[in-house]
């Protein structure tokens, strides 16, 4: 004695007159797991699974080089803008126009900076030596060692090179700061300097 599947009732026995030739054991079974039967082979499954991942990869890398695109539209669009205002300002204040630091009176050798701030000759002399030491620091060590570490990595790279180093008249200033608030020596004022060098790594965003 066999148990009745759901809707057999329904369905004749085989060789009975009322059978119709649409129904057979297969529609009782297809009917009963309410699910088509797999007709592929495992190995046909699982190339339509790879040629789906591979589909999926290729988008989202898509997705990833338009944003990283986009991102390098944006910062071109500011470096050409910040150009721009520069050119402007160089044509409409020349340097020949612009107003000098210095003063007639100012002994030679000295240093007349922004806001009355001056070295005597010493003192500028002594924040001239220490300046050309950083940057033979920069140049013999420092620069190629940074250039080894860019290296390291494809999505690494050293940005900004040309302002590497911080200027002259802008380290002037703040040793005459630190000198007048401090008490310290010219030399011991560019040492507390913590951006004499300086350096910026671009990586890709989707590798931040």
């Amino acid at each position: 004695m066999r148990a009745d599947l759901p809707d057999e009732g329904d369905v004749p026995p085989d060789g009975h007159p009322d059978r119709r030739d649409d129904q057979s054991a297969g529609d009782r079974s297809a009917r009963s797991s309410g699910t088509e039967a797999e007709t592929r082979t495992r190995q046909e499954c699982y190339d339509a699974l790879r040629v789906a991942d591979a589909t999926q990869q290729s988008a989202t890398a898509r997705q990833i080089t338009a944003e990283e695109q986009e991102a390098s539209d944006e910062w071109n669009e500011k470096v050409t803008e910040s150009r721009w205002m520069w050119t402007e300002y160089q044509r409409k204040w020349p340097p020949s126009e612009r107003a000098s630091t210095d003063k007639p009176a100012d002994p030679p050798g000295s240093w007349h900076g922004e806001g009355n701030r001056a070295l005597d000759r010493t003192a500028n002399e002594r924040v001239e030596a220490a300046c050309d030491t950083i940057a033979d620091r920069e140049r013999e060590k420092i620069t190629p060692a940074m250039h080894a570490v860019e290296s390291q990595d494809p999505d690494r790279h050293l940005v900004g090179l040309d302002d590497r180093l911080k200027g002259r008249d802008r380290i002037k200033e703040k040793v005459y700061d630190t000198v007048q608030e401090r008490d310290r020596s010219p030399e011991d004022a560019v040492s507390l300097i913590p951006d004499t060098i300086r350096y910026t790594f671009q990586y890709r965003e989707s590798r931040y």
